[in-house]
């Protein structure tokens, strides 16, 4: 949700120039780079050692998330590849909890495992861009470092979250 705006933050950072439609095309490649990440990241969950794997995903989509924030600092090309990472990543884990859900519920429960698994995303999915603008807000707004430093803390929640309930499995 928030990528067009950080890519706007970040190309502020080195120019003052109109990026045009620089930002619109950037921002539909990096999405477009989790399709095959997920189904990667489903399709490597179907193994014996699902919870390690979805564990170690999560952990890079942390990392990876706080790196994109330190690189709009470096420039605008490292900021461009670090949000390729985290897309990929972010959809590489979804795909692996997606495949999780679908081999550990019960054969007659399928529909209603993934309508729950899928009701708690779409909520996490309304309730995370609620939250990144509340601590841009606070933060300083979307000129702030630190501002966006608070936002990709709320995104890699999601991905804490997960590989802490990962390890209750």
């Amino acid at each position: 949700t928030w990528l067009p705006t950080y890519l706007l933050f970040a190309w502020h950072r080195f120019s003052s120039a109109n990026p045009g439609l620089t930002l619109s095309r950037w921002s539909m490649r990096i999405v477009l780079i989790g399709v095959p990440a997920s189904i990667i990241g489903a399709e490597s969950a179907n193994t014996e050692r699902r919870n390690s794997l979805i564990r170690r995903f999560e952990f890079a989509s942390i990392a990876i998330c706080m790196l994109s924030v330190i690189c709009a600092n470096a420039s605008f090309p490292l900021a461009i590849l670090a949000l390729f990472a985290y897309s990929a990543a972010v959809a590489a884990d979804s795909g692996a909890l997606t495949a999780g859900t679908v081999a550990v519920a019960r054969p007659d429960e399928h529909g209603m495992t993934l309508g729950i698994y899928s009701l708690l995303g779409f909520i996490g999915g309304a309730a995370g861009p609620l939250a990144v603008g509340a601590l841009l807000d606070l933060g300083g707004g979307f000129g702030s470092t630190y501002a966006w430093y608070l936002g990709f803390a709320a995104m890699g929640a999601g991905s804490v979250l997960a590989a802490i309930a990962i390890s209750f499995v």
